[in-house]
């Protein structure tokens, strides 16, 4: 069994080449999510791959977006499976679905706070899982991917000498064309359309990762090149973020305490600064800076729940669970606020009132299962698929995305082509 270790930049394309092997390979392609399975082991390499292994797949694959920079370099994988894109319109994605997900609201301030900590984890997953030469490893580019989905497959497949005798051609279409979205032919994005662009500051976060992108064929774009911005914020953010992932808290420190002096500095500078005067044992400082946050952001979940664990280690379970039923309260959005007390606390005396908010999925594992097997004629690739299938609104929605999915189309017209069986003569 082939162990491949996909670590890749966020919007970077994984999830349209999880779909892709898993329509190639079916029930012997093997995959671990990581980050969203509830049941996962959370273990780099997967404790499950002897698992995989026995029961017959040939390729396993293993996804890691690698946030903290911090997952092994050499996990006992044969090969490493690098998807990256063009940091401006990859960062600009990646800002769009943390603003849909998990952050706050947009504004000016915190776009600069988010594009100062993702410039420092983009150059630092450039620096070590594209600039440092292994010979397993294989680099991908989002823009290939879109551009000539076949031939991106193909060069997959040869690299890792993968069984060449199920790639088939017209299945990797179909399967890019259902994963990619809005299923129009690939055009380079105009970020300039985007709501949220901003030319200094996205030209501040270009300069930081210059260097950095093109050590992988990725060259500046000259209309941001033009000038210095209109805020230190981005530098002193992605400084904070640079000494964090070299393990130099007190300079992270630092340079939060000059971010948090600006005029646009945005609350969630506090959030950080609190993590760190934790790890310093500074714990009123902490609590402290939580405290502002939830002033600044009432309606966000984030420094609610930090503050409630640091309340339930020192035993004060009466006023974390009184911060947590106030999170709930004045939450935005009270589902999200409650899957993130669930996955940061774990005492069932704190999580009940989350716990009720729980959204029970309008269709089982076993209806995920049942109709794949008796619509498509085969097996979810993986947990990640049952799970969003899951999430569909009932059973009659699950029913019309898998018929008119192109997999059913196309195997309907083979049906279609196909001679009819010979009636036996007695």
């Amino acid at each position: 069994m082939l162990r491949l270790f996909s670590v890749s930049l966020p919007r970077a394309g994984h999830h349209v080449a999880e779909m892709v092997l898993g329509r190639l390979f079916g029930a012997r392609f093997a995959y671990c999510e990581f980050y969203t399975i509830e049941t996962c082991c959370k273990a780099i390499p997967c404790s499950r791959i002897p698992e995989h292994d026995r029961a017959g797949a040939l390729v396993f694959m293993q996804k890691s977006h690698d946030h903290d920079l911090a997952d092994p370099a050499d996990g006992g994988f044969d090969g490493l499976l690098v998807q990256v894109r063009e940091p401006v319109a990859r960062a600009l994605s990646n800002y769009e679905l943390d603003l849909r997900t998990v952050g706050p609201a947009h504004s000016l301030e915190y776009m600069r706070f988010w594009l100062g900590l993702e410039a420092a984890y983009t150059a630092g997953f450039i620096e070590k899982w594209c600039a440092r030469p292994d010979p397993r490893s294989f680099i991908l580019k989002y823009e290939d991917l879109l551009t000539d989905p076949v031939t991106y497959y193909r060069r997959l497949f040869e690299r890792f000498r993968m069984p060449m005798d199920v790639f088939d051609p017209a299945t990797v279409v179909a399967a890019q064309s259902l994963s990619s979205g809005d299923k129009k032919p690939f055009k380079e994005r105009d970020v300039r359309a985007s709501t949220y662009f901003d030319p200094d500051t996205f030209g501040d976060f270009q300069r930081l990762v210059a260097t950095s992108a093109a050590k992988i064929g990725y060259q500046p774009r000259p209309d941001l090149m033009r000038g210095p911005g209109k805020s230190r914020a981005v530098g002193l953010a992605f400084e904070a973020r640079q000494r964090i992932f070299q393990g130099k808290p007190r300079e992270a420190l630092a340079a939060l305490e000059t971010y948090l002096n600006l005029p646009d500095a945005h609350a969630f500078g506090r959030l950080l600064r609190a993590r760190l005067l934790q790890g310093e044992g500074r714990l009123d400082d902490a609590m402290a800076d939580l405290d502002a946050v939830i002033e600044a952001e009432p309606q966000h979940p984030r420094a609610y729940v930090d503050l409630a664990v640091l309340l339930e280690k020192q035993g004060d379970m009466a006023g974390a669970r009184a911060l947590l039923d106030s999170c709930l309260a004045s939450a935005r959005d009270p589902e999200r606020a409650s899957q993130l007390i669930l996955q940061s606390v774990k005492d069932p005396g704190l999580t009940a009132a989350a716990s009720s908010l729980k959204p029970k999925p309008s269709v089982t594992r076993d209806d995920v299962l049942a109709a794949f097997r008796f619509i498509l004629g085969r097996e979810p690739e993986g947990e990640t698929v049952i799970e969003a299938h899951q999430r569909v609104g009932g059973p009659a929605e699950l029913r019309e995305i898998l018929l008119r999915s192109p997999e059913f189309a196309d195997k309907y017209r083979r049906l279609l082509e196909a001679p009819a069986p010979k009636r036996r003569r007695d």
